[in-house]
């Protein structure tokens, strides 16, 4: 029964010993597989342009003038280095495309204004933005998506883009999202989830350009388009968010530079006058001269990020439970590991023990032998 009891507690000092090993492991493995705890998710930049087919402006086109109706599709698409899957849902996504006043626009200055380009406290409205689908994007994944734009601008802030175009070259344009994110990460097996109520502001460069698209017989034409020029710049929050975006759409920061010419006819401006062109930009052909032709905008789009104590906040959180399970892992492995060997050094110690007190209590059969002969001299008396 003795025997059974120690080989008992050997056999669960050993299981104990193996499986805060195996924790230590495992707290060891999560805590590599969080670093780097953040890294910025990469979107490649989406071609978009706007034909000015689409437009109805005077005195061509026809009333109501301006821009109406569906007026672009784009899919994009974004790949996500952390480990935390990030699901935007469909239902309670809410995107605005604004257009900045421009009749009192000042570069250097406006854009350094929360209020400039406002009108009543608010852009001029352009078109809205939905999600086809929810948008999941997996840990250590990539995810496409797609929207649809629906504009809804009359002529007159239209009017003030296109001159701003005309004579700058380039005119802001933002966008506006609300959204409810769900952030899920996996630690241990155990899925912990957080939904959250985003807003996030993005800014471009947009500008006269040659878009490609295809005619009716399939052929690959250049038509005149108002295009994105830019990379496109986000950042979280509200009036946070907008003003640290809208400081950094500028043609110093998104490198774009204009040469200057006299104003083409088409422009409606005196040719006395003088009007902008693009010379560079990262979304138009480098030529010389100028072709003004869309190109895809290399890199990807700056942000949005995290707040920076979210980062700090979920990194602590990681490191903490990580380091927990580690720290338990070689205590627990340390301690069984001891009392189990002790009690191998008592089974055997007890063993050693009980075969020696087994010898003891028998005479030595030299002994016995001469007792014995002693006792048939006796008998023979």
């Amino acid at each position: 029964m003795r025997v059974a009891c120690k080989a008992c507690c050997v056999g669960v000092g050993s299981s104990l010993a193996l499986g805060f090993f195996v924790l230590m492991i495992a707290g060891i493995m999560e805590k590599k597989r969080f670093e780097p705890f953040y890294q910025d998710a990469e979107c490649p930049e989406t071609a978009l342009a706007l034909k000015l087919s689409l437009f109805s402006l005077p005195p061509l086109g026809t009333p109501p003038f301006g821009l109406f109706g569906k007026v672009m599709n784009a899919t994009s698409s974004c790949r996500n280095p952390n480990q935390v899957e990030i699901t935007t849902w469909k239902q309670g996504f809410k995107s605005r495309l604004y257009l900045p006043d421009m009749a009192g626009w000042v570069w250097g200055v406006s854009e350094k204004s929360l209020s400039a380009g406002k009108i009543n406290g608010t852009y001029h409205f352009v078109a809205t933005v939905e999600l086809t689908d929810d948008i999941i994007l997996p840990a250590d994944g990539a995810v496409s998506f797609r929207t649809e734009a629906t504009a809804n601008a009359p002529f007159g802030p239209l009017a003030g883009l296109l001159g701003a175009v005309s004579l700058i070259g380039y005119a802001p344009l933002y966008t506006k999202t609300e959204a409810t994110v769900q952030s899920c990460v996996k630690l241990f097996g155990i899925t912990f989830c957080e939904d959250k109520v985003t807003t996030t502001w993005c800014g471009v460069l947009g500008g006269s350009c040659l878009a490609q698209t295809t005619d009716i017989a399939g052929a690959k034409v250049w038509v005149p388009a108002l295009c994105a020029m830019t990379n496109s710049v986000c950042r979280l929050g509200g009036d946070k968010g907008e003003a640290e975006m809208k400081a950094l759409v500028t043609a110093t920061n998104l490198n774009v530079h204009t040469a200057s010419v006299p104003c083409a006819p088409e422009t409606g401006l005196p040719a006395t006058m003088t009007c902008a062109v693009i010379a560079q930009a990262p979304g138009i052909e480098s030529a010389n001269p100028p072709t003004g032709r869309q190109q895809q905008v290399p890199g990807f789009v700056d942000g949005p990020r995290p707040d920076s104590k979210d980062i700090e906040d979920g990194e602590s959180m990681i490191n903490l439970a990580t380091s927990l399970a580690i720290a338990f892992g070689v205590l627990g492995c340390i301690s069984s590991c001891s009392l189990t060997g002790f009690a191998l050094w008592r089974w055997k110690r007890s063993s050693a023990m009980g075969a020696t007190s087994s010898g003891s209590s028998q005479l030595p059969s030299i002994l016995t032998s001469q007792a014995q002969a002693t006792q048939k001299q006796g008998d023979n008396v």
